[in-house]
């Protein structure tokens, strides 16, 4: 004899989830903010890396570069997504409370 399926949160029927009225702008703003991150990466490596090359005095081997170029783009990644999801938050909030926007610099 079948039992009945339970419901927890990782088999949720889609048509349920999509009932949260802002989950799906929440979930665009979210991949935006991750999206901006890789940019973020991509741009900050690239730039370190290129600077570095072009000043043509430094003392370190190629792969220090590199590892630097990696770091300061992780920085400029890490700071761009976290920006980007806190107002991610805001807007989730307002959308789930109809709370006016706040300051996303206070956190959720």
């Amino acid at each position: 004899m079948a039992r009945p399926r339970r419901h927890t949160a990782g088999n949720l029927p889609l048509r349920r989830v999509l009932v949260c009225s802002g989950l799906q702008a929440y979930a665009a703003c979210q991949s935006a903010a991750l999206m901006k991150g890789v940019g973020a990466f991509v741009a900050g490596s690239g730039a370190a890396f290129a600077l570095q090359k072009l000043s043509r005095k430094t003392p370190w081997a190629l792969q220090w570069t590199v590892l630097l170029s990696f770091v300061a783009g992780s920085v400029a990644s890490y700071t761009v997504t976290q920006r980007e999801s806190r107002n991610c938050c805001a807007l989730w909030m307002f959308l789930e409370n109809k709370e006016p926007l706040r300051d996303p610099g206070q956190g959720c």
